[in-house]
């Protein structure tokens, strides 16, 4: 039994990675975002920060506090996995999650962590199409705001806890593994090979021909119902092959006064995952 989270700026590949690592029987079907386990974290963050003047009067020590949040994580995520029967591993994205991933770490003893990384100005692009899409839904949201500043710089707080914490911890950053995304698509054989050994899942049935051959039932369902869901939906979702036309893809859909706003906005995560500038 493993438990694999799978996390990443939202469109990073996020989706991509969990469907390929989603593609044996050993583990569940692709079935969405985890939001659930995520709004966990977010009560953990909270009662730990809010103890001596709120938590406290609940547990007495901040040991019981730890011992009770840690309990409901692994609760949630045992039942999780019966529901999800005949697997015997769970493999659960979001990406919002990943900014949890070191009190995640702590919590449940064993469990691993792929985190997605794309080219910042790639992600922004593909922020600022969901963003047209939701706009013609009449949905306002940072992704068509038109500020591409705050855009870019809504990147990296999906990143910094995990690089943060592994510069202190080498036992966690043994637990992580960053993938590129335009390596797999380059690639995916040599990247599915690497988490298969980081993972212990055997990933038998990849294919990059159709990389989402796993997804719920329900999960198809809810996208062709919910109208929420569809401006978030790629091609890679819908079924089709990895495609590396998408990389560098930013060069079509940002000007050049905007690439720059990027690349100035976020200098040092570009860098650390060395994206050249332009």
């Amino acid at each position: 039994m493993s438990y694999i989270f799978v996390g990443g700026s939202q469109r990073s590949g996020t989706t991509l990675l969990a469907q390929a690592m989603c593609c044996g029987e050993e583990t569940n079907p692709y079935f969405g975002e985890s939001g659930s386990l995520r709004i966990l974290m977010q009560l953990h963050r909270h009662m730990t920060v809010r103890f001596d003047e709120e938590t406290v009067f609940s547990f007495g020590t901040r040991e019981k506090n730890e011992a009770y949040i840690a309990n409901c994580i692994n609760s949630f995520l045992r039942e999780t996995l019966a529901t999800q029967a005949p697997a015997t591993s769970l493999v659960l994205k979001e990406p919002h999650l990943t900014m949890f991933f070191p009190g995640l770490w702590q919590a449940v003893p064993g469990a691993k962590f792929v985190i997605a990384v794309r080219d910042p100005r790639d992600i922004v692009a593909s922020m600022l199409k969901v963003g047209e899409k939701l706009q013609a839904q009449g949905e306002s949201h940072l992704f068509n705001s038109g500020d591409i500043t705050k855009i870019a710089e809504s990147i990296p707080p999906f990143y910094l806890p995990s690089l943060q914490f592994g510069k202190e911890n080498p036992s966690f950053r043994q637990a992580v593994r960053y993938v590129k995304y335009e390596t797999f698509l380059n690639d995916p054989d040599m990247i599915m090979n690497d988490l298969r050994q980081f993972s212990g899942l055997s990933l038998e049935n990849f294919d990059a021909g159709t990389p989402p051959s796993r997804v719920h039932p329900k999960r198809v369902e809810n996208v062709e119902a919910i109208d929420r869901l569809k401006p978030w939906i790629s091609d890679t979702m819908k079924g089709q092959a990895l495609d590396t036309a998408n990389i560098g893809n930013y060069r079509e859909t940002l000007t050049r006064k905007e690439i720059r706003m990027v690349e100035e906005a976020i200098p040092t995560l570009m860098k650390r995952f060395s994206y050249p500038l332009s």
